[in-house]
């Protein structure tokens, strides 16, 4: 065989031995970037939220890329938002201030924290003590989203007061304006989901009443079938938040 064959047949090889390991790394390199996607209900605060807008999001996100996933948010009603996530409809629920297992034993808890929020009471600005302060307000009736109201956290002049349901905050705000209640209980960490709520003229009608009432913790479910993602993914969320320090 001739120089100039061997020479040829040496330039061959060493091409495909890179191509073959470009191909290669570049298959890895779009399987570590195909993320599986984890689809968390959580509650409408009004029909056209942003939802990228809650608290703790950018933590989460972070939190499961980490881990290989990305996430999807769809919201509901409050009570079909936990329903959705028991039934496996969708992967878990973005957001609950407390461990929800007992009453859907088909969810797991990540047992840490995505967002700590002060919860405020809310009142018709016409109703509202001239100092804007809650331990002046004269309330009969409270309104409140399901599972924001915790009784043992409640100042005692309100803890024995009726309580209105309402699905939503759209809802409990035009219950309030139509004088169905006293006041309102909203979470910090939904007021930019409420002040943009379209014709209830947030600035104008309300009051929010200081200091806070107490504060909540917001904590993600999973569905069971992701039990073995429950554990890391904690321990993936608290890492991030220490670093954030």
């Amino acid at each position: 065989m001739s120089r100039t064959n061997k020479h040829f047949r040496k330039i061959l090889h060493w091409g495909l031995w890179w191509l073959l390991a470009t191909a290669a790394s570049s298959h890895a390199n779009e399987q570590a970037t195909q993320l599986k996607t984890l689809t968390l209900s959580t509650v409408q605060v009004h029909e056209n939220q942003d939802l990228n807008q809650h608290a703790g999001i950018g933590l989460l996100r972070q939190a499961l890329a980490n881990l290989g996933y990305s996430l999807r948010i769809v919201s509901a009603p409050s009570e079909r938002s936990l329903r959705l996530a028991s039934a496996g409809q969708v992967d878990g629920e973005l957001l609950r201030i407390r461990d929800m297992t007992f009453e859907y034993p088909q969810l797991r808890l990540v047992n840490e924290a995505i967002v700590t929020s002060k919860v405020f009471l809310v009142t018709r600005k016409q109703s509202a003590p001239a100092n804007r302060r809650w331990r002046q307000l004269d309330a009969q009736q409270l309104i409140t989203v399901q599972d924001v109201y915790v009784s043992e956290l409640m100042p005692s002049k309100f803890r024995q007061l009726p309580l209105l349901n309402a699905p939503n905050y759209r809802t409990a705000l035009k219950m309030l304006s139509a004088h169905r209640g006293d006041a309102l209980l909203i979470p910090e960490l939904y007021l930019p989901l409420v002040e943009a709520i379209p014709e209830i003229g947030w600035r104008e009608n309300f009051v929010l009443l200081r200091p806070a009432v107490f504060e909540l913790s917001g904590f993600v479910h999973l569905h069971f079938r992701h039990h073995q993602l429950v554990l890391p993914l904690a321990e993936e969320i608290k890492r991030l938040k220490a670093q954030a320090h």
